[in-house]
């Protein structure tokens, strides 16, 4: 079996094994920031992975008519962290200095941390509030879960955008 074959059949592995109840539970967190008009924090081992994630966020959550999902990579010396913000933290270890400082900083603000992170979830994993595993052996296995689930989250963050767009009408037409 050449590697092809092996890191695709690992990748359905891993997609298989990502707990729905985790990504459900992430997307409940992030309506709810939607919802109070928060910012979604995204901080990663890699800043170009962050920035990335981010907008896929912001990007893949527009719903016409509807304020958008506010998204944003994490730098720590500009950005305004508050209650109610939630920090989507990524570290294939759990133990990246930046990210657990991320972490970190939101506790202490009243922000929600939701960890994406490898198989052993390091120290993130103690300080994370939600987290969603990407049982991937290889780092850069666990970097495609993550983009994976990133679109897959946004994706039903958008639909529940939608729905509460709807259900908005349909209360409004129903009250006149």
């Amino acid at each position: 079996m050449d590697l092809v074959d092996r890191y695709l059949g690992e990748m359905e592995r891993v997609l298989r094994a990502i707990s729905r109840d985790e990504v459900r539970r992430a997307v409940a967190a992030l309506f709810d920031a939607w919802r109070w008009r928060k910012t979604v924090w995204v901080v990663a081992d890699g800043g170009i992975l962050a920035s990335y994630l981010a907008d896929e966020l912001h990007r893949m959550t527009v719903v016409p008519g509807q304020p958008s999902l506010h998204a944003a990579r994490f730098v720590e010396q500009v950005s305004t962290l508050s209650a109610g913000d939630v920090v989507v933290a990524l570290a294939t270890t759990g133990d990246c200095e930046n990210v657990l400082r991320a972490a970190t900083r939101a506790k202490d603000v009243g922000a929600l941390t939701l960890a994406l992170r490898g198989l052993s979830g390091g120290a993130l994993a103690g300080v994370a509030d939600l987290s969603v595993m990407a049982p991937a052996e290889r780092a850069s296995q666990q970097d495609d879960a993550y983009t994976m689930i990133v679109h897959l989250i946004a994706g039903s963050l958008r639909e529940r955008i939608e729905l509460d767009a709807v259900t908005a009408a349909n209360a409004s037409a129903v009250a006149q």
